[in-house]
């Protein structure tokens, strides 16, 4: 079974998921993933480079999943 992300974040074309990871003790420690989706062709897929037109939207999503 596939475990969505608990939030997801998306400026522009930058987008993050965080996902919560629980411990045997009943804890929770917390990831953060960030993608840029493209399209080829039909279809959409996604990629983890950012070029430097993308940082600024890139600090926002890191700046958001931070808060």
């Amino acid at each position: 079974m596939k475990v969505p992300p608990i939030h997801h974040i998306r400026y522009g074309n930058v987008e993050s998921s965080i996902w919560e990871n629980l411990t045997q003790g009943g804890g929770a420690f917390y990831n953060v993933t960030y993608a840029k989706p493209y399209k080829d062709g039909d279809e959409w897929k996604t990629s983890q480079n950012f070029g430097m037109g993308d940082l600024l939207e890139l600090s926002k999503v890191a700046d958001h999943a931070h808060t």
